[in-house]
């Protein structure tokens, strides 16, 4: 839909999905359309409102990455539901399907996974929980890199505290630059109108 350039991540979920992310105010019944339509889908209000759809829509959305059972890349959706964080309202990105319909859908990767979730109890053992999962599949043909997301969020803050960082050094010295070639140039008008 729109400028082919435009991307829209859609994971696809089990059914458990929205009682791990509990923070997204979505309804029982909203669930069960997503659940009871094998191609809906459920998007956050900013997804909406970036790319302009309400609940109804229908959407042909390409993955070239994923190519289906008819030998093409075009994947259709039907917008079931807009959801919502309430503490941080319009900010959160979320699109959310049904894992079975890409997995029957798709010729190469079906039966697989990108990504597990798991939720603990106790944060304090998170790490370790992490390194016990790595280890348990280090000598597999697919071994898992496992990471905690608080650690993940912080890091994102670092890069930003990092490019935020360079940022002000390039414009110090840009600034500075402009400086001294001003000066140059006012030293430069002064001795030429004394000629």
């Amino acid at each position: 839909r729109g400028d082919p350039k435009d991307r829209i991540f859609v994971g696809a979920a089990e059914n458990e999905f929205f009682t791990y992310f509990s923070e997204f105010n979505v309804t029982p019944a909203q669930i069960e359309a997503l659940h009871s339509n094998p191609s809906a889908i459920i998007i956050s209000q900013l997804n909406a409102d970036r790319w302009n759809m309400k609940v109804g829509d229908r959407v042909t959305m390409q993955d070239t990455g994923v190519t289906k059972a008819d030998g093409t890349d075009d994947w259709e959706f039907e917008l079931v539901a807009i959801i919502d964080r309430d503490d941080i309202p319009g900010l959160a990105g979320i699109s959310v399907g049904n894992l079975e319909y890409i997995n029957q859908g798709r010729t190469n990767n079906k039966d697989m996974v990108n990504e597990f979730l798991l939720v603990i109890d106790n944060p304090d053992i998170a790490v370790d929980t992490a390194r016990t999962i790595d280890d348990m599949f280090i000598n597999s043909a697919a071994s898992t890199r496992t990471l905690v997301e608080r650690l993940i969020r912080e890091a994102g803050q670092a890069n930003n505290n990092i490019s935020t960082m360079v940022n002000s050094i390039v414009a110090a010295t840009l600034f500075a630059l402009l400086l001294l070639t001003s000066n140059s140039m006012m030293q430069s008008f002064r001795e030429r109108t004394r000629e």
